[in-house]
């Protein structure tokens, strides 16, 4: 098999991180319950009750080891599991806040063997 390594590494968790997520482009500015099932400096995949619309852009907040992380991010793709939707979502994050996902992801692997 080969290895890209520009490839983003992807750290699935052995049990969901939770996260709140807003709307954006949305009158109703409520705060919504996610479950982060894996992440990585580009990206993540989460599972939510609620359905979001392809290419929605949301505000997603999660703290994966000490640091909370705030980041706009689009979903897509979902697919729809039971009562539950899994996304794929796409985060816009520049340089700097993608050294700090993985720092924070390296964290939480050191604290949690």
């Amino acid at each position: 098999m080969k290895y890209n390594r520009q490839e983003a590494y992807r750290y699935e968790f052995k049990s969901p991180l939770s996260c709140e997520y807003y709307m954006l482009g949305s009158n109703e500015q409520k705060p919504y319950k996610g479950d982060i099932i894996n992440l990585s400096q580009e990206g993540l995949k989460m599972s939510a009750g609620t359905e979001l619309t392809d290419e929605q852009k949301i505000s997603l907040s999660f703290t994966v080891f000490s640091k909370p992380i705030t980041v706009e991010a689009s979903i897509v793709w979902k697919k729809k599991y039971g009562d539950r939707w899994v996304y794929g979502i796409a985060l816009d994050a520049d340089d700097t806040l993608q050294t700090e996902i993985t720092e924070e992801i390296k964290q939480f692997v050191k604290n949690n063997q």
